[in-house]
């Protein structure tokens, strides 16, 4: 069970700093930081909760959404997912994202990619790749969503990676491709354990 793996790099404030605003979606904590020079400054971070995104492997397909919320103009393409909710490790909040917006319920989710995207901003992506079907049950999508499910041949998938039709990026798949390494994504999404993320 994964808590909140941090990758090598990135410093987590919020620990040491005060809060000094609370919205409905970003905390703002604030500290005091010793300059080189000897004077003093105060530093600002902006906290949201993580998210966590599911890759879900059928065969030689993946499951998307084709979804839309209520402040969006029109329907995009997405990989299901969604916010860990306070006190939610990534692994229960992966499964609870995955079936309440698709039904699918996986026997295995290996967390494959963590990124922290934005400097300044507190906020984990944690990415798994979820494979060996073990039931479908009915889907319970959120107020603010509204879509259907689809399935996607593997290959497709990643070509819609590399042209961006995905609504949310995929940074260590686009990474791979930059890099010519289309077969080891391949391979990751079908035999994900062996890239499994090491902290």
């Amino acid at each position: 069970m994964h808590k909140r793996p941090i990758p090598k790099g990135v410093k987590i404030f919020s620990d040491k700093a005060k809060k000094v605003f609370s919205g409905k979606r970003f905390e703002v904590y604030q500290w005091k930081q010793k300059m080189f020079d000897g004077s003093i400054r105060t530093f600002e971070i902006v906290k949201r909760n993580d998210s966590v995104i599911a890759l879900s492997i059928i065969d030689d397909t993946v499951l998307l959404v084709k979804e839309r919320q209520p402040h969006w103009d029109s329907y995009v393409l997405a990989a299901p997912g969604g916010l860990v909710d306070h006190g939610e490790d990534i692994d229960s909040a992966v499964r609870r994202e995955l079936e309440e917006e698709t039904g699918f319920v996986f026997n295995n989710y290996t967390l494959v990619d963590v990124t922290f995207p934005s400097p300044g901003v507190e906020w984990g992506r944690y990415i798994f790749i979820a494979t060996d079907i073990k039931e479908v049950k009915d889907r319970h999508p959120s107020a603010s969503e509204d879509g259907r499910v689809i399935k996607v041949p593997i290959v497709k998938f990643i070509e819609m990676i590399r042209s961006g039709e995905l609504h949310y990026s995929l940074p260590f798949a686009e990474r791979l491709l930059l890099q010519g390494r289309d077969k080891e994504l391949l391979d990751m999404l079908k035999n994900p354990r062996p890239y499994a993320f090491k902290e």
